[in-house]
């Protein structure tokens, strides 16, 4: 008897274009931990909602960031936005813990200089300009890797 192992039929002994490619697929590095980053957020925004669970959607807003800074991973400029750097509140609308204008500082009042002020409860305001350029997206956002 042979030592080689008993193939189906069919089955070349060189791996085909298939399987090939299969070997090449990029694998996206620390993907447990963006999976993890990932659940932490979603648990932090739907914990925000009730009221009786703020506490708990401030302490999943937290240990995401400290993971993120842990494992040294990068969060979305739209994920950096959503959550407080003082106090790690949830900042969406239908939290009540953030209040949101519009503000226009300029002498001429010029709708190019629109400001939009996020007011976090514990007093931390965050500026966005939004007058420049309406239709501006940012490069995360417009930057797909594929």
């Amino acid at each position: 008897m042979s030592s080689q192992p008993v193939r189906p039929e069919g089955s070349n002994s060189k791996p085909g274009k298939a399987q090939k490619k299969k070997q090449q697929t990029k694998s996206v590095p620390h993907r447990d931990q963006y999976q993890r980053l990932s659940f932490l957020y979603q648990a932090a925004a739907h914990m925000a909602g009730d009221p009786s669970t703020q506490a708990l959607a401030r302490v999943y807003a937290q240990s995401m960031k400290a993971v993120a800074k842990k494992s040294v991973l990068r969060l979305s400029p739209n994920v950096k936005r959503t959550v407080c750097k003082k106090c790690h509140r949830f900042l969406a609308e239908n939290s009540g813990s953030v209040t949101t204008r519009i503000v226009n500082e300029s002498t001429a009042n010029d709708p190019r200089c629109d400001v939009l002020e996020k007011t976090c409860v514990c007093g931390v305001t965050r500026r966005f300009p939004v007058g420049q350029n309406r239709k501006y997206r940012l490069w995360a956002d417009s930057a797909r890797v594929s």
